[in-house]
């Protein structure tokens, strides 16, 4: 499974793929993944970025308490490396996203479900309501605020009365 495939999977069912934000997490996924091959875990990066991020938008990568396997990571300028697996001893390993890894890891956290009301100007045809949301996933997307999951209220669009 590629990582895009776990991370779908992990989102779906769970939060996300698994984030690591101090040592004690680092402890608790080396505890889960013995006896395991290396798995898929939330860490990658853009194509042509030197930076890494964690799926989960409110974890924040530390670069000084990672771990890497000696040599790794490398393909800095470019190379097709941009996702990451962690091994049972606890060390990262960047390899390219769509390599087939069976095992990863999910992070069950709390679902945040937040009620945005969204003010249009002008006349917009409003049904059907999809490319709408494909508009707002595109800006979550964008500004790196992870995979959101919208959903419409019954009444999605009313009419606004105009004030005397």
């Amino acid at each position: 499974m590629s990582w895009s495939h776990a991370q779908s999977h992990c989102r779906e069912h769970y939060s996300d793929l698994a984030s690591v934000s101090d040592m004690k997490d680092l402890e608790k996924l080396k505890s889960a993944a013995r006896g395991h091959t290396d798995f898929w875990i939330g860490l990658h990066r853009t194509s042509n970025q030197r930076t890494w991020y964690w799926s989960q938008p409110t974890v924040k990568y530390n670069a000084a308490e990672s771990v890497w396997v000696p040599g790794q990571p490398n393909n800095y300028d470019g190379g097709a490396n941009n996702c990451v697996t962690l091994d049972t001893s606890g060390r990262l390993n960047d390899i390219p996203c769509d390599e087939k890894n069976s095992c990863f890891i999910c992070f069950q956290g709390p679902i945040k479900k937040t009620l945005e009301k969204i003010k249009m100007s002008s006349f917009v045809d409003l049904n059907p309501l999809s490319p709408i949301s494909e508009q707002l996933r595109e800006h979550f997307k964008a500004n790196n605020l992870g995979d959101v999951k919208l959903s419409w209220s019954k009444d999605v669009f009313t009419k606004e009365r105009k004030k005397k």
